[in-house]
């Protein structure tokens, strides 16, 4: 919960024994990707680059995600083939034997050779499923030992995509803080937090943040330090809502975790 103790309140402020509660804003379905961590760090920001450079960078960085996607989708695609020729050979290996203990028959005994045969084609059978088996597990060991590095990673991309966005586009922030009062419209009073650096830009367009908060009386904005730059909270009668954008990050990870889990799941069903 964000402390606001620090912030200089109007003597009518609301006292803050609040329940808080988190609001889902625009949400962000990321893609699964194996990913490098050395190719992803190796695009950091140069503040003496122009504008044009940023957009670059930005085109740069989508297409090493994409090219992570497809390093992952390879090594899906060559262990589903491993484990196929692996399978193949062993059906190869058994067919042949039992061909052998078959045609053995004829000189020891027809019906003594084929039972044979039958006996190690099972066996070369349960050889197989176990190999597969094995694969597999392998398999899932390894994608969940990648797991917390695709996570990371792909947050990482995540903020620092959003982060771009808010600085090279003011439009952005307006709309976090709309759809925030937006979700609060119908409580009589709103105070909104924001950090000092977004607190000017977000007064200018009160007039716009007030037409749709319809049924609210008084709908204020304060700074206040203790959030993070993109740190936005609103206040009201009923407790406080966080929009902030770390915490949009972190509803980020928690569906990019769910997603492999489920993918996961999903493979080996």
């Amino acid at each position: 919960m964000i402390l606001l103790s620090r912030i200089i309140k109007p003597p009518y402020a609301l006292p803050k024994k609040q329940a808080e509660r988190t609001i889902g804003l625009k949400e962000i379905k990321p893609e699964t990707a194996a990913v490098f961590e050395e190719e992803f760090l190796s695009h950091q920001p140069d503040d003496n680059e122009t504008a044009a450079s940023e957009k670059e960078r930005l085109a740069v960085e989508k297409e090493t995600i994409q090219q992570m996607q497809q390093a992952f989708e390879e090594e899906k695609r060559s262990w589903a083939e491993e484990i196929e020729e692996e399978k193949q050979q062993i059906a190869a290996e058994a067919e042949k034997r039992f061909k052998e203990a078959s045609q053995s028959g004829y000189d020891d005994g027809y019906q003594q050779g084929v039972a044979m045969g039958k006996e190690e084609y099972r066996e070369i059978i349960n050889e197989a499923k176990q190999v597969v088996d094995a694969a597999k597990a392998d398999y899932n060991r390894r994608l969940q030992k990648a797991e917390p590095d695709i996570i990371k990673i792909a947050a990482a991309m995540a903020e620092k995509v959003i982060s771009r966005t808010l600085d090279e586009d003011a439009c952005s922030w307006t709309e976090l803080v709309k759809q925030a009062v937006t979700e609060v419209r119908e409580q009589e009073e709103i105070k909104i937090y924001v950090h000092p650096d977004w607190y000017e830009f977000t007064l200018n367009h009160q007039q716009e943040l007030q037409e749709i908060a319809v049924h609210t009386g008084e709908l204020v904005i304060y700074p206040d330090e203790q959030l993070q730059v993109g740190g936005c909270v609103l206040e009201t009668p009923f407790g406080l809502v966080d929009a902030s954008v770390d915490k949009q990050l972190k509803q980020i990870r928690h569906q990019l975790f769910e997603s492999l889990k489920g993918g996961l799941q999903d493979e080996y069903k």
